[in-house]
């Protein structure tokens, strides 16, 4: 199991019965180099604080505030950066070369200890979005890859200890256009490692999903949970599995148009599932897709973040951890409504900090280990 102490979201739907604490998963990964999100929140608190700002700091900040920052951004590039000669990596070539789809390739900022990076061979010319757009063949193969990666590394460096493989697509609303997940691996009792993740006793989850879950109508393969949906997808028909996806995010797309409808008043408020939307809607929704390999089932969880709760200006610091962990509400009325609490990915938070002398040596031996393997 992925810890001997704590009951975690992937062994919801395994265990009938699992009397341990359930706990989520936080990883601090400290980086030479400051995360544009820690960057623009310390502009905001120091504009919404009455701080001095130059003109140039003053645009970023009214940029920040509409949101142009980031659609001028993606305007850059004919589709986004993945896709371009810009996106910068280090390919798996060799390890990458016995699949006909997909590539592995070592991020330049990982979202887990020795975290990977795939995406589609073919991205430039396919500019393919979401997951329930790939073709079964696609996805099919991304199964051969974790069953490869759990194999051959338990044969190699890791042996016993790696006890799955996640594969998380982040969709709806993302920074990359082009699809693209994130794989990590899970270590049994990872806390234990020196590798900056530790268990922390909490269940978080979008107070909205119970709405969303609603509207999905129930069968035997689905179980539905305070983060989402999850089922065992081994025993499902790929078209199947699509049309899930699909309409669990068609869901999530029409509370996001209604919320923005609500928060430019382009429509009345008519019940409580309203004033939240109009409220607490944030101002990109995610939709978390996790394929996960893990005690010999093949899992796929889909959950949702939509809304969140404020954190009132002077409650807010310095501190890089909690400045990561904040998002801006471009829809705020006043100072204690500027900033929302932001956990990303929401069950399993990983949090990217730049902080001098606080390279972690343990992560950086872990990876050299991994990779030198993976380029065998």
């Amino acid at each position: 199991m992925e810890s001997t102490k704590y009951q975690t979201f992937f062994d919801i739907g395994i265990d009938e019965i699992n009397d341990k604490p359930f706990s989520k998963l936080i990883y601090v990964n400290y980086t030479n180099k400051k995360k544009k999100r820690v960057i623009n929140n310390e502009l905001i608190r120091r504009y919404f604080n009455k701080d001095n700002l130059s003109k140039d700091e003053l645009i970023r900040v009214k940029k920040i505030l509409d949101g142009s920052i980031y659609t001028d951004r993606r305007n850059q590039y004919n589709h986004c950066k993945l896709c371009s000669d810009d996106f910068e990596r280090i390919p798996l070539t060799y390890y990458s070369s016995k699949y006909k789809y997909w590539e592995l390739c070592i991020p330049t900022f990982p979202y887990f200890p020795c975290g990977l990076m795939i995406y589609l061979k073919d991205r430039k010319k396919l500019h393919i979005e979401n997951v329930q757009d790939l073709s079964n063949d696609y996805i099919m193969e991304l199964v051969d890859i974790q069953d490869d990666l759990l194999n051959f590394l338990q044969n190699g460096f890791l042996g016993k200890d790696l006890v799955g493989v996640n594969i998380l697509f982040n969709q709806i609303s993302k920074s990359e256009l082009c699809i693209h997940g994130h794989v990590e691996l899970m270590i049994k009792d990872i806390d234990e490692k020196k590798l900056g993740c530790n268990y922390v006793l909490e269940r978080p989850y979008d107070r909205f999903t119970e709405n969303i879950n609603k509207k999905i109508p129930n069968c035997g393969a689905l179980l539905k949970i305070p983060e989402g949906i999850k089922f065992d997808y081994s025993s499902m028909k790929i078209d199947d599995l699509k049309l899930y996806i699909k309409s669990y995010e068609d869901i999530i797309n029409y509370y996001f148009t209604r919320g923005k409808k609500l928060q430019n008043s382009f429509v009345y408020i008519e019940n409580e599932e309203d004033m939240l939307l109009k409220s607490n809607m944030i101002p990109a929704v995610v939709n978390f897709i996790y394929f996960t390999m893990y005690r010999n089932k093949y899992m796929i969880s889909l959950v949702p973040s939509i809304t969140s709760e404020f954190i009132p200006l002077n409650e807010t610091n310095d501190n890089p951890i909690d400045l990561y962990s904040l998002i801006i509400n471009r829809n705020y009325s006043n100072r204690d409504n500027i900033f929302m609490k932001n956990f990303s990915p929401l069950v399993r938070p990983s949090i990217k900090v730049c902080e001098e002398g606080q390279i972690n040596e343990h992560v950086k031996t872990l990876e050299k280990n991994i990779f030198r393997e993976l380029g065998k």
